[in-house]
Formats: structure tokens, sequence, C-alpha cells
């Protein structure tokens, strides 16, 4: 499975006041498995870009191509692009609709014309990869969960539909600390079980620089920069420029090196920075 998007454009309102182009000239590939972070301000392009992805948006110009296939030529049944390519925008839980979690959760499979067999075993196995007991929340109404659990539930009805790519807008938006840690732990095992292309935006730079194979910053509607965790935010000059940040703990490690001579560290996370810090006071004392 692979994406390759090439010289995407798009315009809201073309020809009126209020034209705005949202993406311009926009190029970039995923080979399989590979999470990509994308990170960009308010307005960027960003949710644009992703509904390109899965096909609820044409293209004022340029092509998408999913595993080789174009899904922008108008030929290709949107039902086809959505077996392989999984949405979930920001606060899936406010699309819960159904009287029980099992309900929820199967109504993408039973869409998809899948006999009930198949149905509850799709059912069971997204339950369990977003870490719930079917047992349990089978029967419950979903609206009955805590906040957590109702995204959780939301997130499986698109697993449920065994996509090979996954979209993911703002995952951990709105959750306490505890359930923003367990629903990062829930993407990346979705991830490493199902051997997947992921694809999340986030604000938190701390959980794109954890996650991401590689980093891609919107801006203006254009790919401002683009590569590994590491190389994206080496760059604060920059990122900064855009309105962005760096991982706080890439801060501290830049602060700690203005005040403490032959400090070196480009950690990104805060066990890296813990153990640079560690390491240069063991220096310094021998």
């Amino acid at each position: 499975m692979s994406i390759s998007v090439k010289n995407l454009n798009y315009i809201y309102n073309p020809g009126m006041p209020g034209e705005t182009v949202a993406l311009s000239d926009v190029s970039f590939d995923v080979a399989d498995g590979t999470v990509l972070g994308i990170i960009g301000h308010t307005g960027s392009g960003k949710s644009t870009l992703l509904q390109h992805l899965n096909g609820l948006i044409r293209p004022t110009s340029g092509e998408v191509y999913i595993d080789g296939e174009c899904i922008t030529d108008g030929k290709v049944k949107m039902t086809d692009i959505r077996r392989k390519v999984g949405l979930v925008f920001q606060y899936p839980e406010y699309q819960l609709f159904e009287e029980t979690v099992r309900k929820d959760v199967a109504f993408g499979p039973k869409n998809l014309g899948l006999d009930e067999e198949e149905q509850e075993v799709r059912v069971k196995k997204a339950i369990d990869l977003v870490g719930l007991d079917y047992e349990e929340i089978k029967d419950l109404s979903p609206f009955e969960l805590s906040g957590g659990m109702k995204r959780r539930v939301a997130i499986a009805g698109v697993i449920a539909m065994d996509p090979k790519i996954l979209i993911l807008d703002e995952p951990t938006a709105g959750l306490d600390p505890s359930a923003h840690r367990d629903i990062l732990a829930m993407v990346r095992r979705i991830h490493d079980e199902m051997g997947i292309i992921l694809i999340f935006v986030s604000h938190n730079m701390a959980d794109i620089a954890e996650m991401s194979d590689r980093v891609m910053v919107m801006s203006e509607g254009k790919i401002a920069l683009e590569g590994t965790p590491a190389e994206v935010f080496s760059q604060g000059d920059k990122l900064s420029a855009m309105g962005l940040s760096v991982p706080p703990a890439r801060e501290i490690a830049e602060l700690i090196k203005s005040k403490a001579p032959g400090f070196v560290s480009d950690a990104l996370s805060a066990d890296e920075a813990a153990r640079d810090i560690k390491h240069y006071m063991e220096e310094t004392r021998g």
C-alpha cells in the first residue's frame, strides 16, 4: 500500500469574492507502514489535504494515487476508496449515534454488505484493538461511556472497515493527560498490529516527535518542511516563523545549551533530554 500525491491544488469558492487557495502544488509520497505526522497552524491546509486522501474532496487540479490507483479522476467508486482509507475527524465521538456500542461499530461493515458473521468478527477485532472489552461494552449505550472510551469506540468503527490507511485528525484533542496517553498507546498498537499507513495531525509537538517516522509541515497551503522528526525539529527558527514550536524537551535542551558550555543534545523526548543532562553532569563532575 502506498500514497502518492502529485501537484495537488484546491481553491474554495473559485471565481467568487471569497476565493481562497487552500492547497498549492502539494506533492509527496508515503510508503507502506509509514507513520506520517502533519503539523501546521490553523488554516495551513491540513484538513483540506486529509479530505482529499479519501475522496471527500475533489481537487481543483492534481492527482491522488492510493496503491497506484488514481482516486481523483472520478472513475473510482467511493465505497472502494473508503474500504482502503479510513478518516477519523477531530472529536469523532460526536458522530456516535447507535443505541449500542456493537451496533455503532458494526455500522460501517454492515454498509459494506458484509454478512452478520463477518460483521461480528470485524466488530470484536476492532473493539479489542482499541483496548476495550467486547463483552463488557457491546450492549452499552455509547453515550454512557467516558470521553476517552467514546473516542475509542468511534475509532473502532473506522477500524472495523479494515482500512489499509488510517488518518487521524487531532486524535488526542480535548482529553485529560491520562486519556491522552491511553489514546497515543492505542494508536501505536493499531499501527503495529495492522501494519498500515498511519497519518495523523496534531498540535502537540511531543506527540508528533514520538509517533512519527516522517513529519510534514504545512504553511499557507504548501509543504514548508518535510523529513524525519530530527530533521524537521532541528529547524526551530523556521518553525517559529510559521507560528509553530518544537517539542518541550527540545526547548529545554536548547535553553540548557545557552547556559551550560559544552552541553550537547538533540533531544526530542523527556527521556532523551534526561539522558543527555545526566551524561553532561557526569562528564563535568569527572
